[in-house]
């Protein structure tokens, strides 16, 4: 497949995936409607709170211009998808890490490794994966990667330290 087929393939697919979950978002509001308290506080179905009260990153990053596409983020992606049942929160941020790595996603990446030490994941199974992906997705990408994480390992670990 030609770069060009590439690139419009993948826009293609971000346009479906975006719809489907636009549909499925929307059925679910009408059948049964999550408890949010507005738009602060997600919960699931059995009432245990899944997002803080106090607005997300997405709200804080880009609500003021995209509130639907925030809020979307909020309910769909961490309320549903980061709460559901098939994977650890753990593997789940193995698995993101992982694709954000390999397409290149330099912006979401430091959040992404910062949220998979809390979920468990140690600094060499990071170094690992990308270690891993250098042969798969490329060697930009995993030299990328690795200052990512260099300066994510270092604010977690002066972190770590002012908390001592």
């Amino acid at each position: 497949m030609s770069a060009v087929a590439g690139s419009i393939f993948r826009a293609f697919h971000c346009v479906y995936v975006a719809i489907g979950y636009r549909v499925r978002f929307a059925e679910r509001a009408e059948s049964a409607p999550l408890d949010t308290g507005g738009i602060h506080a997600l919960q699931n179905d059995e009432g245990e709170q899944l997002m803080a009260d106090e607005p997300t990153a997405a709200r804080q990053s880009f609500g003021d211009i995209a509130p639907e596409l925030a809020e979307i983020s909020d309910k769909v992606l961490f309320g549903q998808v980061w709460a559901g049942a098939g994977l650890s929160s753990r593997d789940r941020s193995l698995v993101t890490i992982t694709s954000l790595i390999s397409l290149y996603r330099e912006n979401e990446l430091p959040f992404h490794m910062k949220k998979a030490l809390e979920n468990g994941l140690t600094k060499d199974e990071i170094i690992a994966v990308i270690t891993q992906l250098a042969f798969y997705s490329g060697w930009p990408t995993a030299m990328t990667a690795l200052s990512i994480a260099r300066q994510v390992f270092a604010d977690a670990d002066a972190a770590q330290q002012s908390d001592r």
